[in-house]
């Protein structure tokens, strides 16, 4: 036998207890306390409010509504998504028995950037146009149509797709271009005791400069995880300072390992 699809059966339901609802309280009561208000969402399990009073989600779409409302809310369900905006709109049910309302999410575009202040650029046919510079927070009234492109100094251009849902979230690696290094400017490569602690001491400067890459990088996380929670401007300078310093380390980490490798395929 076929069933509905849940979001048909639970539209059902809040009808139905709306109609109940109606019923158990006196006509004069409902006509002077209440209104009817219809509710569409491109995000059906948003939550609903009445000023502070939670009716439910958006999905049931009737909601019997206090005529002293003066403003519709919705708030997004995810909790991961802090950053985003409720929806709301101002509303006057004190002449109106019914209402219909659309209350719709703005399309949001959060990308951070290791290393961060890369560009962020949007190309479509039309061309390509900045957002901004991560870390980013990008906000849309339609989904972004094309590629977004992370561009920064010294590293490879990053292409990604934007993405078409309500909270789209990027975290991005770029990767350092390679250094243009050519052969014959290594010199002779020693093959003897010498070559052998030169390479061991290109080794250890890798070794050790990967290691201070990821203790600066741990310290710019913590020090950008409480910029974005508080948004204390004086933390901005910590965080950057540290990922400054580990995309440093991080350079000479990889130069090290290139020149290490040069070495070793030549002898």
């Amino acid at each position: 036998m076929n069933r509905f699809p849940s979001f048909v059966a639970t539209r059902l339901v809040g009808w139905l207890a709306v109609g109940l609802l109606m019923l158990a309280l006196p006509a004069t009561t409902r006509a002077q306390e209440y209104a009817v208000v219809s509710v569409e969402s491109n995000t059906a399990d948003a939550l609903v409010y009445a000023d502070s009073l939670y009716l439910g989600r958006a999905q049931t779409q009737w909601f019997f509504v206090p005529r002293e409302t003066a403003q519709l809310r919705l708030v997004y369900p995810s909790g991961d998504s802090w950053s985003m905006t409720p929806a709301q709109l101002p509303v006057d049910l004190r002449t109106v028995d019914t209402l219909r309302v659309t209350l719709d999410f703005m399309y949001h575009y959060a990308i951070t950037t290791d290393p961060f202040d890369a560009s962020v650029l949007l190309e479509t046919p039309d061309g390509r146009s900045l957002l901004g510079t991560t870390p980013l927070l990008h906000t849309s009234s339609e989904p972004l149509q094309g590629m977004l492109l992370l561009q920064k100094e010294g590293y490879a251009l990053k292409r990604l797709t934007p993405g078409d849902r309500i909270w789209n979230r990027h975290d991005e690696s770029l990767t350092p271009e390679a250094p243009d290094l050519a052969l014959d400017a290594v010199g002779e490569l020693d093959r003897g005791p010498r070559g052998r602690w030169l390479n061991l001491a290109l080794g250890g400067a890798a070794v050790a400069s990967g290691v201070l890459a990821v203790h600066f990088k741990m310290k710019a996380d913590a020090r950008y995880d409480l910029y974005a929670v508080d948004g204390d401007p004086r933390l901005r300078g910590s965080f950057e300072r540290f990922d400054r310093r580990a995309a440093v380390a991080l350079g000479a980490m990889q130069v090290g390992v290139g020149v290490l490798a040069i070495r070793l395929v030549r002898q």
